[in-house]
């Protein structure tokens, strides 16, 4: 994550590094969605995972849903409808 400064520098916030377990499972991020304090990421081979950046120099992973996930709509209320790679829908609510 990065923050443009006001002489339209790029400052480095803070990073989570992909760990070589996820890279065999298959976790290859086809949309990443930020939204208030949270990212949102979803690919067909590793499923929805769900970081805090409250503290971007320290994201956190806070959830991960392992089905294999083709796009996601993330709504005001806290839940994510993930359309699944078997053209079902699933409804998930995450903690506050």
């Amino acid at each position: 994550m990065y923050r443009m400064d006001a002489d339209g520098a790029w400052e480095l916030l803070g990073v989570r590094r992909t760990s070589i377990l996820e890279i065999i499972a298959g976790r290859w991020p086809e949309r990443i969605i930020w939204k208030n304090d949270r990212i949102y990421e979803f690919s067909c081979g590793f499923g929805l995972l769900v970081y805090d950046v409250s503290d971007p120099a320290q994201p956190r992973r806070i959830a991960h849903s392992g089905v294999d996930a083709r796009d996601i709509v993330v709504f005001d209320n806290g839940l994510v409808a993930v359309l699944t790679a078997d053209d079902t829908v699933q409804i998930h609510r995450l903690p506050d």
